[in-house]
């Protein structure tokens, strides 16, 4: 089993039109300070592509813009 730990994977932040992901991107960012953000591609998989072209990890996390991170 391997574990994954959250401080070394890479964690990106969807948003496309949500209407609070201004204020739920700064609330990802006080909790998660090295996420990084895609924004404005259209479509759930070409968003996913996207973060996967970005991502320095072998693995990453999404958080869709209209969630809120506990």
């Amino acid at each position: 089993m391997t574990i994954l730990r959250v401080a070394e994977t890479d964690v990106f932040y969807l948003s496309y039109d949500e209407p609070n992901k201004e204020e739920h991107w700064a609330d990802v960012l006080r909790k998660c300070p090295w996420a990084k953000r895609v924004d404005g591609v259209k479509g759930f998989d070409n968003a996913h592509k996207a973060c996967a072209r970005a991502s320095e990890t072998e693995r990453f996390i999404t958080i869709d813009g209209d969630n809120i991170v506990d």
